[in-house]
């Protein structure tokens, strides 16, 4: 999920006085890849880029201004670059009922988290959700819980925190997902002791294809949520 604030959003007249972007000539490693063109309204805007199984370096040109009402300066607020999706088969855990596949919750339904530190789990409101396509995920692999995401979810590493598997490689200067197995332990919820663990990353298979893929954007307490097993969070 690409998320973009167009303009300089301090305020409604410092948005209307300066211009904003109408369209960007985006460029993927040095070469022109697609236009981008932009809404002129205050608030954050989703946009998606093609999926690479590498980590390209993107570079947005402007093409077409808004025209401010004052001043010529072109302004972008903040941009957001998040691809932490889940498979919508993975099933988030909830206190009360059965777990719930990620692609059938809607907003407004409650789920479980975590407070890492007490152990102590409490019910949530899902406020915000979404959903994009990939073509390349992760299927990340432990003794006893599986589940696919894209390379920037994040996950509980242990002695990292929450991190993706994506930054987990370049940190550690590895080639490639493989070389990640049985290397490093990931926080896992043990649903018989009630219990958070870490578990060893047995195998980290990528899969290409043409996935939907759902992400949890906002919960009303807490930040993190338990999905196939695995203690990830909104991003």
């Amino acid at each position: 999920v690409n998320i973009i604030y167009n303009g300089y959003q301090k305020s409604k007249s410092s948005w209307v006085n300066n211009s904003r972007v109408k369209k960007f000539k985006v460029f993927q490693d040095n070469k022109p890849l697609c236009y981008l063109i932009l809404n002129d309204v205050m608030g954050g805007q989703y946009f998606e880029l093609p999926e690479s199984e590498l980590d390209p370096v993107y570079k947005f040109e402007i093409a077409e201004v808004y025209k401010g009402e004052r001043w010529n300066d072109v302004a972008i607020t903040h941009i957001d670059f998040q691809a932490c999706c889940l498979l919508g088969e993975s099933k988030v855990f909830s206190l009360e009922e059965e777990s719930k596949n990620i692609s059938k919750l809607n907003e407004g339904d409650f789920i479980c988290t975590i407070d890492l530190k007490s152990q102590i789990t409490s019910h949530v409101k899902v406020n915000q959700l979404y959903k994009q396509n990939h073509q390349v995920l992760l299927e990340i692999i432990t003794p006893a819980n599986n589940i696919k995401a894209t390379k920037d979810h994040l996950f509980y590493i242990k002695d990292y925190g929450f991190i993706s598997l994506r930054e987990l490689l370049k940190k550690n200067k590895l080639k490639d997902y493989s070389s990640l197995n049985n290397k490093f332990e990931v926080l896992v919820w043990d649903s018989l002791k009630k219990e958070v663990k870490y578990s060893p990353i047995s195998e980290i298979n990528t899969i290409k294809g043409n996935f939907i893929t759902y992400t949890i954007l906002d919960i009303n307490d807490g930040s993190n949520y338990i999905a196939n097993g695995f203690i990830t969070r909104t991003y």
